[in-house]
């Protein structure tokens, strides 16, 4: 954690659409006070075509809520995230909403190259609820629990 926060990020993501880090392959914005408006300025800047070989992001243990989420998995509909292997976003409170456009992206096959997931329990347990599952076959999860 470097205690990066929304204004952070927001800072980052115009140098990532400026150009900086376009052959990067991995990007973590976890363990940090991130929450849906740095999470949404990430996205936005996947949109216009920043980090486009990226391939492992970890989003682990931020403050990601729906909008977050959901503006994530907009990018990934566009195609943004069509290299993407491996996604952790365990440890988050992106509730129904974001489980919702999460399984729908799958679905849609938004994420065609994604191999490898890490959610929460919960996460898991909103999915099965909601009858959303289905999706997720074709991805190999790793449910995180707490004790």
């Amino acid at each position: 954690s470097n205690k990066i926060g929304d204004d952070g990020i927001q800072a980052l993501a115009s140098a990532l659409v400026g150009g900086a880090f376009r052959e990067m392959e991995w990007f973590s914005l976890s363990t940090n006070p991130i929450g849906d408006a740095g999470i949404v300025a990430f996205a936005e800047a996947l949109e216009k075509g920043a980090l486009p070989k990226l391939k492992e992001l970890f989003i682990h243990h931020t403050m990601m809520g729906p909008e977050g989420m959901k503006a994530l998995m907009e990018a990934a509909r566009n195609g943004r995230l069509a290299k993407l292997e491996k996604l952790e976003i365990q440890a988050n409170s992106f509730g129904t909403e974001g489980v919702g456009a999460l399984a729908d992206a799958i679905a849609m096959k938004s994420l065609p190259s994604l191999k490898r997931m890490w959610i929460d329990a919960e996460q898991w347990e909103m999915a099965q609820d909601a009858g959303r599952t289905r999706s997720f076959r074709k991805v190999t999860l790793y449910i995180h629990t707490t004790w």
